[in-house]
């Protein structure tokens, strides 16, 4: 209709009319052109979007399984460096006794099998008592409670978990037909705990009370909960202990320790 009223009023020749007629083709194909490549960069904005949720999912659906929750959300929040103290916090191991000797009679998928097995009876006694599983290491498996999240009745906690697995643990069979064995030790304390490693990372705790919670579990007996005399202050109303007597404990000297038994 432009080009129309443009030959009527005489204004252009036919070679300029064809001529305009064709560059203004061009003018709306490069618009065209240009709202396809908008809209090619709009779909591959949103699928790009897309696809930095789904991956900043994955990630925390790792951290979670490798850290505490809190822990993970702390990180996914922007924090870099995590290291808390705790005033009072109880910290557990447990070890299979006699496992060299044992795993070395046994093909490795024996051997994989049975600590799949016991760390899952374990797993699902931390989750009842609402516990931290920080690690594995070999055949020790090391627990705390207080932490991340403080609580009152940590070493309460602990020790209820630690009769609990006392009575299951003889219900797992090792290949011969034995009963799986462990030695039991826990102490209370301060301790300092946070995340460390920069691609792998772990969750894992600091200090004495560490290193004496330890020392409970190797210095003790087969079947037997060994614990140190500050963590039998805490459990003396509620818990029954016997007195095991004093051992040498390596950077603490002679210790008083005691057995735990039971609940009152």
């Amino acid at each position: 209709m432009f080009l129309g009223l443009i030959a009527g009023l005489g204004l252009l020749n036919l070679e300029q009319l064809i001529i305009l007629a064709g560059e203004m083709m061009a003018v709306n194909n490069i618009g065209m052109f240009t709202l396809y490549r908008l809209e090619r960069l709009r779909r591959q904005e949103y699928l790009n979007l897309n696809q930095i949720a789904a991956e900043r999912t994955r990630y925390y659906d790792l951290l979670v399984r490798i850290l505490p929750a809190s822990i993970a959300e702390r990180m996914r929040g922007g924090e870099q460096h995590i290291a808390d103290c705790f005033d009072e916090a109880s910290v557990l191991f447990i070890d299979i006794a006699g496992f060299t000797s044992l795993s070395a009679k046994l093909q490795p998928e024996e051997v994989l099998s049975l600590l799949e097995r016991a760390f899952a009876e374990f797993d699902t006694l931390v989750e009842k008592h609402g516990l931290e599983k920080i690690k594995t290491i070999g055949d020790a498996y090391l627990v705390a409670a207080g932490l991340p999240e403080p609580r009152a009745d940590h070493t309460e906690a602990i020790a209820d978990f630690a009769l609990d697995l006392q009575r299951a643990a003889p219900q797992i069979t090792v290949p011969g037909g034995d009963n799986l064995a462990v030695r039991i030790g826990f102490h209370s304390g301060p301790l300092i705990a946070g995340v460390i490693g920069e691609s792998r990372f772990l969750y894992y705790m600091w200090g004495d009370t560490v290193n004496v919670a330890s020392r409970m579990e190797s210095l003790g007996e087969t079947g037997k909960i060994q614990v140190s005399d500050d963590a039998r202050e805490r459990l003396k109303e509620l818990f029954v202990l016997a007195p095991r007597g004093v051992v040498s404990v390596k950077g603490r000297g002679e210790m008083q320790t005691w057995w735990l038994t039971g609940r009152k």
